[in-house]
């Protein structure tokens, strides 16, 4: 799960991973964010992520990310959902730029 940490969502990112590893306990979360905004790397950290990916560095740096966090087809096994639930897909954008 790919959480976005800038300065107006940082609250919200860091409320939903809380509740996303209450809910999925295994699930890795990667912060996304600008490594020059110090208070934004340290509410991630403080909400449990273990990595961050820097929208400043190169492109990359965020693929490797990816790839190490990547499980292999062969790993992944069925799993039967003890309750039937929606899927939703949660996503922010931040204002455009002129």
């Amino acid at each position: 799960m790919f959480l976005h940490f800038s300065p107006a969502l940082a609250p919200a990112s860091a409320r939903l991973g809380e509740q996303l590893a209450q809910v999925f306990p295994g699930l890795p979360m990667v912060a996304v964010g600008r490594g020059d905004e110090p208070g934004m790397m340290l509410a991630a950290l403080r909400m449990g992520v273990r990595d961050f990916i820097d929208l400043r560095d190169p492109p990359a740096d965020a693929m490797a990310v990816v790839r190490r966090l990547m499980v292999p087809r062969e790993q992944v096994r069925a799993v039967e959902s003890a309750r039937r639930a929606r899927l939703w897909r949660c996503s922010a954008r931040g204002p455009a730029s002129a």
